[in-house]
């Protein structure tokens, strides 16, 4: 499926959508009624163009008519593609608690389930967080990852685990190479996991189980291949 930020529709009324394969945006094909029996054929290519004309042709024929093409107008569109992005921090809290949970559950020996920690994360999952004077839980906003100090790849998704400052080990998230949070798996001062993740978000089904080692290594590799270049 298509990224929502990757598609859309034009002043014009034409849908586009990002192609990985053509690497550019293509154009949705359609027919536009003019009224008065008279049709226009917005395309994005000369072959869609040539099966929406073959469309007309039939219905043309099945009302005893014949079709005619008028005028043809050809040249290389460059769409903009406008997206509303709205950062909700309830959404952002409750998916950062799922994350940790379902990641905590595999890198953690089975009783962490049961820990205060988990517990912490399930609460967030409603909304709710006991240690508040409220009781609610805290809002999470994401924040942007500058291209030079991300270990992500491209719009890649990143997992790994690292302790900011205390003996709290945080399951740090970066989605898309680029929006970036961190969420408290551990309080105990148990080791740090060494285990991460890089998933490509067009191949969900792919195995991106790597190492902190490795991304780190990855990182550093990049960063002096950039400087040399």
């Amino acid at each position: 499926m298509i990224s929502p930020v990757l598609r859309g529709h034009t002043d014009d009324g034409d849908f586009v959508a990002y192609d990985y394969e053509q690497g550019r945006p293509v154009m949705g094909s359609r027919i536009v009624d003019l009224g008065g029996g008279r049709f226009q054929i917005r395309a994005g290519s000369q072959e869609e163009a040539d099966r929406l004309m073959e469309k007309i042709r039939i219905r043309a024929a099945a009302e005893d008519k014949e079709a005619k093409i008028e005028e043809v107008e050809q040249g290389e569109a460059k769409p903009e593609i406008k997206a509303k992005v709205m950062t909700r921090p309830g959404v952002w809290r409750r998916e950062a608690a799922k994350i940790g949970l379902a990641v905590g559950s595999i890198v953690y020996p089975p009783d962490w389930r049961l820990s205060q920690d988990a517990a912490l994360l399930r609460e967030w999952m409603h909304g709710r967080d006991a240690s508040t004077p409220g009781g609610k839980a805290p809002p999470l906003v994401p924040t942007p990852s500058p291209a030079d100090a991300s270990f992500a790849q491209d719009d890649e998704h990143l997992l790994y685990f690292m302790q900011l400052g205390d003996e709290t080990t945080y399951l740090v998230v970066t989605l898309f190479g680029r929006s970036c949070f961190a969420v408290p798996v551990d309080t105990t001062g148990a080791p740090v996991p060494t285990q991460a993740w890089r998933l490509n978000w067009r191949k969900p089904k792919k195995d991106g189980s790597t190492t902190w080692d490795d991304l780190l290594r990855d990182a550093v590799v990049r960063r002096v291949g950039a400087q040399a270049a």
